[in-house]
């Protein structure tokens, strides 16, 4: 398949900063491109009633979500010259916004992040927190349309998608997780997928999982249970454990399935997030814990993102192997769950491995180019 038409694509939307965004989905073998005429602030519930487009909401639920209204799409990686010339050629550099990225997470400062944590949650505060830090590297945007097609063509199994807008900068992705997925069932009714998905341990390893990561999945799967069941949703199943190879790390996963009302599909989005698998347990003392400990905005990492109603299907996922791109500096998010058991150092070396998803394409894309 050849990409450099589609590369060189993104690479003049992001000079002019035209929102678009290209996406592939677990398994698919079909890029899709969502070219907006502008950015949209949303309430999400309005979207699920009749958008169509591509929906990005932050961690912070506070905060507003992006929607990019589907005004061009482009299945596949050719360019349709029609296209090109209304986006690019018939219209004005869109005025960029300065995006500020944050520091990197020095070592020395995440080991006592680690080690505060794991005291409250032994002193009852909370049961799990998920801690996240910021990896800072040298990276230009203008490498950013060929990663994200290396990703996308060696981690089939995940959500692989570059995103630029304005308001956001370049983010690029490859999430092993599913938040939610819905397709028309019968009459008002929906069929809807979601995963829980927790525990990690470096790829290929043997032997049983630990305590701790059982631990982790079944707080995360029994949130799930919990908030399918409270949103009346019926016939609802759930797989057993199993693991899942995300890239340099591996993890505990369930997959839930059910039937619901489509008028209810946001109510039970916004009931998900933030999971436990990105957040803790229980949410709210978790959540406090994690907006007083972490010294960067969490932005669109650990948020969610995906179509909406494309092809009569909606598919979010929880924005994680994320990196955020800005001139020649990017930056990683990585994440890990503490809890009572957990070592600082073990879990430095946990968001180091889940960093290398993203890292080891990097350095492969590099060394191509000398």
């Amino acid at each position: 398949m050849n990409n450099t038409e589609l590369t060189g694509f993104h690479k003049e939307c992001i000079n002019r900063s035209v929102p678009f965004i290209t996406y592939k989905t677990p398994g698919s073998e079909t890029f899709y491109t969502i070219i907006s005429e502008d950015v949209h602030i949303v309430n999400d519930k309005a979207i699920f009633d009749d958008g169509n487009g591509f929906l990005i909401s932050p961690f912070d639920i506070n905060n507003h979500s992006y929607w990019l209204n589907a005004d061009h799409i482009i299945e596949g990686t050719t360019i349709d010259k029609a296209i090109y010339d209304k986006v690019i050629k018939a219209k004005a550099p869109y005025p960029k916004e300065a995006i500020t990225l944050p520091k990197g997470t020095l070592k020395e400062s995440y080991i006592k992040q680690v080690d505060d944590i794991t005291s409250k949650i032994k002193e009852g505060i909370a049961d799990k927190v998920v801690l996240s830090r910021v990896v800072e590297i040298e990276f230009s945007e203008h490498k950013a349309p060929e990663l994200f097609i290396q990703l996308a063509s060696n981690f089939n199994h995940a959500f692989t998608y570059i995103l630029s807008t304005p308001q956001t900068g370049i983010w690029i992705g490859a999430s092993p997780e599913l938040l939610f997925s819905a397709e028309p069932s019968s009459n008002d009714s929906i069929f809807i997928k979601t995963t829980a998905l927790a525990g990690t341990r470096k790829s290929g390893s043997t032997g049983s999982w630990g305590v701790k990561e059982i631990k982790e999945q079944e707080w995360v799967s029994l949130y799930i249970s919990n908030k399918l069941h409270r949103n009346g949703c019926k016939s609802i199943t759930k797989s057993d454990a199993y693991t899942s190879k995300a890239g340099n790390v591996e993890h505990i996963r369930n997959d839930f399935t059910a039937i619901a009302d489509k008028r209810d599909a946001y109510m039970i989005i916004s009931e998900l997030h933030p999971t436990p698998a990105v957040c803790g347990w229980p949410d709210d003392k978790s959540l406090d814990i994690i907006n007083s400990t972490e010294n960067h905005k969490r932005s669109l990492y650990t948020g969610y993102l995906g179509p909406v109603n494309m092809n009569h299907k909606t598919e979010l996922f929880v924005n994680l192997r994320c990196m955020q791109i800005s001139g020649e500096r990017a930056v990683l998010y990585v994440g890990g769950g503490l809890t009572a058991d957990s070592v600082a150092e073990d879990e430095w070396m946990e968001t180091t491995n889940k960093s290398l998803t993203l890292l080891s394409e990097i350095e492969k894309l590099q060394n191509l180019a000398h």
